[in-house]
C-alpha cells in the first residue's frame, strides 16, 4: 500500500481530553493497517530510510502532521506538532492547547509524571529547549504517548513546567526504544494513563 495513502488518514489534529477522554489522529491509530486510512489525500512530503517510510503533511488547520510505517506495514509512529507559522492557538483537544497548555498543566491532568527516554529529557532546539513527558498506555500495551513542550528564552525563569505543548508522538515502544535509546528515567510518581487514541 503506498506510504501517500497512509499519510492522508491522518487530516485532523490530534485530539486530547481528560484521561478518560477520546483522543484520535483522524480517527487511525497505531498499528491500524494500510487499509485503514484508504481514501484520504497525500501527503506534502515524502522520505525513507531502510525499510522506513515517513511522510509529513499540513492539516487544514495549519499544524504539521507526520507518520511511520516499515516494510509497507502498519502504521508505527504518527506525531502532531504545532506550526509555527499559525499564529492561532489551536487545539490540540478539549482542554489542551498547542503553544498554551504547559507541561505543568498536563503533569496535572494525568495525574502523575510519567517517565523521559534518557536521550530525550531536554533538546536545545531552535530558540529554546523542548521538554519531553512520556507515558504507557493503559489499554494499548507497548505504545507510548509523548508530549514535547518548547520553553523560549522569556520563560526561562518559570522553570521548565512552563515550556508550552508544542507536539504530540504516539508510537510503538520498540521502535522509540531503536530511535531514541531504550534507557528510561522514571519518576517516582510514573504510572500508565488510559488514552484512547
Amino acid at each position: 500500500m503506498c506510504i501517500r495513502i497512509l499519510i492522508a488518514a491522518f487530516c485532523a489534529v490530534a485530539g486530547l481530553s481528560s484521561p478518560a477522554g477520546a483522543q484520535s489522529f483522524g480517527g487511525v491509530k497505531i498499528g491500524d493497517p494500510a487499509t485503514a486510512v484508504a481514501g484520504f489525500t497525500g501527503p506534502v512530503t515524502l522520505g525513507s530510510q531502510g525499510a522506513d517510510r515517513f511522510a509529513k503533511f499540513t492539516m487544514p488547520d495549519g499544524h504539521e502532521l507526520s507518520l511511520t510505517t516499515r516494510n509497507q506495514g502498519p502504521i508505527i509512529y504518527m506525531e502532531t506538532s504545532r506550526n509555527p507559522g499559525v499564529p492561532a492557538i489551536a487545539p490540540a483537544g478539549p482542554g489542551v492547547s498547542f503553544g498554551a497548555t504547559s507541561r505543568g498543566d498536563l503533569r496535572t491532568l494525568l495525574g502523575n509524571d510519567g517517565f523521559t527516554y534518557v536521550s530525550r529529557t531536554q533538546v536545545p532546539f531552535g530558540i529554546g529547549t523542548t521538554y519531553f513527558l512520556s507515558y504507557d498506555l493503559v489499554n494499548q500495551p507497548g505504545v507510548v504517548v509523548t508530549f514535547a513542550f518548547h520553553l523560549t528564552p522569556d520563560r526561562y525563569p518559570l522553570g521548565a513546567d512552563a515550556a508550552l505543548l508544542d507536539s504530540i508522538v504516539v508510537a510503538q515502544d520498540w521502535y522509540l526504544n531503536e530511535i531514541w535509546g531504550p534507557a528510561r528515567s522514571i519518576s517516582t510518581s510514573n504510572a500508565a494513563v488510559v488514552l484512547n487514541y
